[in-house]
């Protein structure tokens, strides 16, 4: 009888292969659990990013129509197409996102003075490109494009369309050309 006794108080406790068998195992949830949060996380910061990038791209593009609309208005679109200046001319903004100005052209080439927004800078320009329709000088290609990094290297925004003098019947011109905006360079 004090056999018995002896033996399942011996059997009662656990043995440590069984231990470090339920150890291993938590710490593999807790690893599987916290690499699913920072992925998580990650993928938020991205979409945020990306929002604010395709927010200034649209914006930029939306500052170049209000720019041919006033230049209409005024019976001024001559002063709006020398705007696209051939492909070398590109725009952008000059410290904020307030401070966009068509008037300001850089190069190409180069980056624009970036656009600080929740510690993460954005790179933002815009190119006008004269659309040759044959027809004269109605409508222009724009391109906008904004550059943002991130941990795994450059991410883009980019955004396109064709504005007309529509005074002149410039979206009957465009259709004849449209693919020339649809293939035209987007590398800034």
């Amino acid at each position: 009888m004090l056999r018995n006794k002896t033996n399942s108080k011996l059997n009662s406790g656990q043995t440590l292969i069984e231990v470090l068998i339920a150890s291993a195992i938590v710490v593999l949830i807790s690893v599987s659990l916290i690499s699913a949060s920072l992925i998580s996380i990650k993928d938020s910061k991205f979409s945020q990013n990306q929002s604010i990038a395709a927010e200034l791209s649209q914006k930029m593009v939306e500052e170049v129509r209000a720019e041919r609309d006033r230049r209409i208005t005024a019976d001024d679109w001559a002063g709006f197409f020398a705007l696209a200046n051939g492909s070398s001319a590109c725009y952008g903004y000059s410290g904020s996102p307030a401070d966009f100005n068509l008037t300001v052209a850089v190069s190409c080439a180069s980056a624009s003075v970036p656009v600080v927004i929740e510690n993460v800078e954005f790179y933002p320009l815009t190119r006008i490109q004269e659309l040759d329709t044959n027809q004269g000088p109605y409508a222009v290609c724009v391109f906008s494009s904004v550059r943002f990094n991130d941990s795994t290297g450059a991410r883009y925004s980019k955004k396109k369309t064709i504005l007309t003098d529509w005074t002149q019947g410039g979206l009957t011109y465009v259709a004849a050309d449209e693919t020339s905006c649809e293939t035209g360079d987007f590398s800034f």
